[in-house]
């Protein structure tokens, strides 16, 4: 006797989608005190809050990736960039990667999961 499928598990409200569809990381995402975000920091920044050091942590893996002949350089060198602007940002706000973030965007296993994906896929 075959078992009968029980209800959907209903998602946690942090493993919900926070955006209605595809994102390019370019794209706006929040200016805050007139400084612009794009999708790029939102994940980085969100990413950073599960690594031991932070952004750190995050560039120390694409300078390793940059050194690394078999990945794509221009991915590495990219990222190096964007964490390097992302730094002077929020230090120019006087304030940490949980303070960009709201509480939904802090708590949210999706946000992170995306890039995390993109991290290991991209080389």
């Amino acid at each position: 006797m075959r078992k009968r499928p029980g209800p959907p598990r209903v998602k946690l409200p942090s493993e919900i989608p926070l955006d209605d569809g595809t994102r390019n990381g370019t794209e706006p995402w929040r200016d805050v005190d007139g400084i612009a975000f794009c999708h790029w920091d939102r994940w980085l920044l969100r990413l950073s809050l599960e690594e031991p050091e932070g952004l750190a942590s995050i560039v120390r893996e694409f300078r390793r990736r940059a050194r690394d002949q078999r990945r794509q350089l221009d991915v590495a060198e990219a990222m190096l960039a964007q964490l390097a602007d992302l730094a002077s940002r929020l230090t120019r706000l006087g304030r940490a990667p949980a303070e960009v973030l709201d509480a939904v965007e802090r708590e949210s296993t999706w946000l992170r999961a995306c890039f995390a994906w993109w991290l290991r896929s991209s080389g």
